[in-house]
């Protein structure tokens, strides 16, 4: 069973590749939404983000988003997102770690491991192949407003928060899907699928 990476800036469109991959047989483990479900399931990290950015984010239904994006990205933002990052990461890469220990059971094709800081969280060093997924920043910005319901500032101060692949890492690339919206997105996945193969091994 293969493993491959799905990596690109926020608004590249990396998780509408991962899906039309998925139906072609690969397990997507979309990262962001193991980081949100754990931040409503699992206590313990809970427990850490509260003691690390203040006891009024958390509630009965786990972590208020809202509340620690606000403290997140606000002042001090550089410094405070490296805070969340150390904290999150671990939990999040256990997470992955067990469903990928799961998905060697079934018939699964592979695993698709879509995460943008897939290099930060060292989940690369789990992957056979990586793919990088880019697309102009203004297209990037109008995906993140429509998605996420933010303002033009705020999608620009998540933009800001990213930064692109460059040297080592980009070279730990196998493939590169340009994603501007103006491209068969179906076919490159269809084409993408055939070249990344995968076993039952």
């Amino acid at each position: 069973m293969r493993i491959i990476g799905v990596v690109g800036q926020t608004g590249s469109g990396k998780g509408e590749l991962c899906r039309r991959l998925a139906a072609r047989g690969y397990l997507h483990l979309d990262t962001d939404r193991i980081y949100h479900t754990l931040l409503t399931e699992n206590q313990r990290l809970q427990a850490d983000l509260a003691a690390a950015f203040g006891a009024d984010i958390a509630g009965g239904d786990g972590i208020d988003r809202k509340k620690l994006a606000a403290k997140v990205f606000g002042k001090g933002k550089d410094k405070q997102l490296k805070r969340l990052n150390r904290i999150a990461h671990r939990y999040v890469c256990a997470e992955v770690i067990r469903q990928i220990t799961a998905a060697k059971a079934t018939d699964c094709k592979g695993v698709l491991i879509d995460a943008p800081l897939l290099f930060h969280a060292r989940l690369d060093r789990l992957c056979d192949a990586i793919v990088y997924v880019y697309a102009a920043e203004e297209v990037r910005l109008s995906r993140i407003i429509a998605r996420d319901g933010l303002s033009k500032e705020e999608a620009l101060s998540r933009i800001r928060a990213g930064q692109p692949l460059s040297g080592a890492r980009l070279a730990r690339c196998t493939y590169f899907v340009e994603n501007n919206g103006d491209q068969d997105l179906d076919g490159i996945a269809a084409k993408l699928a055939e070249a990344l193969g995968g076993s039952t091994t």
